[in-house]
């Protein structure tokens, strides 16, 4: 893969003299540092090479953030300190860059969100977060609960209006290189829960046809296959998966009984609050000819063994290991980009259903496997 190469003259008004670090975002909540140099009153020159172009920021000090798009252009970075909002710790400075059509369209996707984010309902997304950490400090257990729940709501609520504001403005730049990359990357990226396929498909087919053939697009592309694959209708996708106890378990293990896969994690809120309501599920329909496997989506085995004692499920547990010799990994094939994900398949192995909770699986189990036809075939 070919490298790009950058440069990157700033200069930040009313700024002392300091060092700053340009760091690349690399996913996961991770970042790279790329290169570091002296400001000089607030000049500063930095260079380097990248594999592929990314979110970044620079670090002016300790102080001062200023976020933008690094990619292969030579390009003038300007910011004032007395121009900025806050950020987590940090001053966000809101730059003006010269050179780079790609920053034209990511710094104007930066001040939409800013300004989305003033919105009634970040507001309370924020007030709700604060009163959480409150509460964890205060060892306050209900309050925790309660406010668990309403932070989730919220943030989903917020989130949505993050990925309506990502779809609009990649559709308004159809030929930037950036807009691939807000789909994949941005907000709670690609996935079935924000978009549907054909609103997926209808964005990557709006971008311009040069694109074809770049990361971020064809990332997309091959995303937007595999969850094709994985619609409601298609054969559920095969994998063999290693238990607690070190053997393995296989889909193909429970052909003839309807199937319920359950992608969770023992830090994952909301999958183990449907636990309870869960159990209910499998007890009253299990010798009926249902199943469930719980696939957890966090290969730290640990914890997640004690979760299955914590919570006495009595369901098969598989694990996703980045080991290939047992998987893809299963989350990749079923684009578990989101948790709790869960899949429903019928007795010859197809996909009936998707994002269920567990009141929702009953009304359609109740339905399909009450009557003494299906409790045949089960036996």
């Amino acid at each position: 893969m070919e490298d790009y190469s950058f440069s990157i003259s700033g200069e930040v008004e009313n700024a002392s003299s300091d060092v700053v670090t340009l760091y690349k975002l690399i996913g996961d909540g991770e970042e790279l540092v790329i290169d570091k140099a002296p400001a000089k009153n607030g000049n500063f020159t930095l260079q380097g090479d990248i594999i592929l172009p990314s979110e970044a920021y620079i670090l002016y000090g300790q102080e001062y953030i200023i976020p933008f798009f690094l990619d292969s252009d030579e390009m003038k970075i300007l910011a004032n300190t007395e121009i900025s909002f806050e950020g987590h710790g940090t001053k966000v400075l809101r730059p003006h860059i010269i050179g780079s059509e790609s920053n034209m369209v990511y710094q104007d996707y930066l001040m939409r969100l800013e300004t989305l984010q003033k919105e009634s309902e970040f507001l309370a997304l924020d007030t709700v977060i604060d009163n959480y950490i409150l509460a964890v400090n205060a060892n306050d257990t209900m309050g925790v609960e309660k406010l668990k729940h309403a932070m989730e709501n919220k943030y989903l609520l917020t989130e949505k209006k993050v990925d309506s504001l990502r779809a609009k403005i990649v559709l308004e730049y159809p030929e930037s290189i950036v807009s691939p990359y807000i789909m994949m990357h941005e907000g709670m990226g690609l996935n079935d829960q924000s978009f549907s396929l054909s609103e997926m498909i209808h964005i990557f087919e709006s971008f311009e046809p040069y694109l074809v053939g770049t990361h971020y697009y064809e990332e997309g592309k091959n995303l937007i296959k595999r969850i094709e694959k994985t619609t409601i209708g298609q054969i559920a996708p095969a994998f063999t998966l290693p238990m607690p106890d070190g053997s393995s378990l296989s889909l193909s293990d429970y052909k003839g009984s309807y199937v319920f896969l359950d992608f969770w994690a023992y830090w994952c809120g909301p999958c183990t609050d449907d636990f309870p309501a869960l159990k209910q599920v499998y007890e009253d329909y299990h010798k009926m000819g249902f199943e469930i496997i719980g696939i957890s989506d966090d290969p730290d085995v640990r914890p997640w063994k004690e979760a299955i004692a914590e919570h006495s499920l009595p369901w098969p547990q598989g694990i996703v290991f980045v080991d290939k010799t047992f998987s893809e990994t299963v989350s990749e094939l079923y684009n578990v980009t989101y948790l709790p994900t869960t899949y429903l398949i019928d007795r010859e192995g197809t996909i009936i259903e998707k994002k269920l909770n567990a009141n929702h699986l009953r009304k359609i189990l109740s339905e399909r496997i009450t009557d003494n036809k299906e409790i045949d075939k089960a036996e």
